[in-house]
């Protein structure tokens, strides 16, 4: 039997009729100004992507606008959904300034240069010399949301506008907040939200988000279930281009239970090992005996993913442990420079990958700027969890010390990097010196997270940044450092509501800033005003004294 497996039809899809016939009328409201969201559920390979990828492409003749985000796992940058579609639609168009003439004032320009920084690049005069009114905290957020709600409402003013949101459970409390208030004011605009999660913990951020929205009725819900023993039939003989024995698809369906995830996997590793063989006499497919003797036990996620890297070579195994250290989106330059791997052989390598199904391009710009992606992030997270904790220490470091060199005094490029900096310091072997950075990268990226009002982000990088604080040696640096990280998450922790927490963390700014002398009476007296500021009314009203009523 032929091993390329590039001879078969990969590329299948079968059943779910009515999930697409849902999505079309959802569609067809949003030509009428009725905008809807509407989320895919279901456990891990169900094929939620794939359902949004045919409803798009039953869509495609029509004159509609899609831009695309993910969520990422364990994110560590604030928006970073949004700031991935916009930079996906400005590709779409080539940064065209015709096009973004039409969609960008000068209000929109400087909101949206706060997560989209390169932006500043295409357009044609100095956006440092636009002046926006400086409003209160509450005020500056709220015209950033407002901001990006028209911007939504401007690439849907000729036609509808899809926006699809992949693995939703992923996102940051920050992005969800936004989301919310973009979904509600799409209600009446001719776009539908596509997401998809898998099976939401119960309680949990996502969960209780997504419950908010259906007691408002602002969200319409998809949950999928496995293939039926027909459809899976129809699409491994679809597959083959001939029938299947009794035996075969028997043993299919207890293995995969129908999740197509995991039909695909199991005929790809399965080609690969020559598992399969056509049966002349019968005039169908069978598969061999020892091979299914030695697969005991059900699929799993793991499992599948672990027989289709075993047909690997040991280069692409390295490429792809690298890749998962780098990130959920790498470049060929940093994965060559840490790899080691001639440029030839490592695009080689790439190719084979791509055909193999474990990488992708994003979008035609990351294909030209060799960015790309793994197409499943359970793979990544496999490859991941399987590396040496020593190796993922010393490779961190390494990928810190390659982006910052990148980087070299540039300002720009700090601050666009300045999460992906933070990350890998924190994440790589420490040393004096890197302990140094990892707080430095740690605390500009909360400053970076702050500026794009996503406190919640920032309480992590400063929290991140305290704890690597306290592991260091005594000294005037370091009090100083922790001082005014601990001035910076009492900001943050009042901005998000937990004013016992922020008049602690001022409290200990203090107890540091009278103990080492770094208390200017002015200082001092600002901390003192904020910790007012942030104390409950609730406690106040605990230490004014009863008033009496008189009858």
């Amino acid at each position: 039997m032929n091993s390329n497996y590039s001879n078969y039809k990969l590329d299948l899809f079968v059943g779910r009729e009515k999930e697409l016939k849902f999505l079309g009328e959802l569609f067809d409201l949003a030509w009428d100004n009725k905008g809807s969201f509407v989320l895919i559920e279901g456990e891990t390979g169900i094929g939620k992507t794939r359902l949004t990828e045919e409803f798009l492409k039953s869509i495609r003749s029509q004159e509609v606008t899609v831009i695309r985000g993910h969520g990422y796992h364990k994110e560590i940058s604030p928006y970073r959904l949004f700031s991935e579609m916009f930079r996906n639609y400005f590709s779409s168009i080539n940064y065209d300034t015709r096009y973004l003439a039409l969609l960008l004032d000068n209000l929109t320009i400087v909101n949206l240069e706060k997560i989209v920084p390169e932006l500043r690049e295409y357009i044609p005069f100095d956006t440092s010399r636009i002046a926006t009114s400086p409003l209160p905290p509450k005020e500056e957020k709220q015209r950033f949301y407002d901001t990006l709600l028209l911007f939504f409402l401007k690439l849907s003013h000729r036609s509808p506008l899809v926006v699809n949101i992949e693995d939703l459970h992923w996102l940051e409390p920050d992005t969800f907040e936004l989301l919310r208030y973009l979904v509600h004011n799409f209600r009446k605009a001719p776009i539908l939200v596509i997401a998809t999660a898998r099976g939401l913990e119960h309680d949990s951020f996502a969960d209780n988000w997504i419950s908010g929205l259906e007691d408002q009725r602002l969200v319409r819900r998809i949950k999928l279930s496995t293939l039926i023993p027909e459809e899976v039939k129809s699409l491994v003989e679809a597959f083959f281009n001939q029938e299947l024995s009794e035996s075969f698809l028997k043993w299919l369906l207890g293995y995969t239970a129908g999740n197509p995830l995991f039909i695909h996997e199991t005929l790809r590793a399965g080609i690969e090992q020559n598992a399969f063989f056509f049966d002349p006499v019968e005039s169908r497919w069978e598969i061999k005996r020892e091979y299914v003797e030695n697969i005991l036990e059900p699929a799993t996620i793991q499992s599948v993913i672990q027989r289709r890297l075993q047909g690997l070579d040991k280069e692409s195994r390295k490429v792809l442990g690298l890749a998962a250290v780098v990130g959920d989106k790498f470049d060929l330059q940093t994965l060559q420079k840490i790899s080691k791997i001639s440029s030839t052989r490592l695009r080689r390598t790439k190719e084979d990958l791509i055909i193999r199904n474990l990488l992708q391009k994003q979008s035609e710009k990351d294909a030209e700027e060799e960015i790309y992606r793994f197409t499943h992030h359970i793979i990544r997270l496999h490859l991941y969890q399987e590396l040496d904790p020593e190796f993922k220490l010393n490779m961190h470091h390494r990928i810190a010390l390659i982006l910052e060199k990148e980087c070299g005094k540039n300002k720009e490029k700090l601050f666009q990097r300045v999460e992906d900096l933070a990350h890998h310091y924190s994440r790589g072997k420490k040393d004096g010196i890197s302990l140094k950075k990892t707080v430095s990268f740690l605390t500009q990226a909360g400053l970076k997270a702050q500026k794009q009002y996503s406190e919640s982000k920032a309480e992590q990088y400063y929290d991140q940044a305290i704890g690597f604080l306290e592991s260091c040696p005594s000294s005037k640096d370091k009090d100083r450092k922790l001082f005014q990280v601990l001035e910076n998450l009492g900001e943050v922790e009042t901005a998000l509501g937990k004013q016992d927490m922020a008049i602690r963390s001022y409290q200990k700014a203090l107890k540091i800033g009278r103990t080492h002398n770094l208390l200017p009476r002015f200082k001092e007296a600002q901390i003192h005003r904020k910790i007012g500021y942030a104390y409950p009314i609730w406690n106040m009203r605990n230490l004014l004294p009863p008033v009496i009523v008189w009858a």
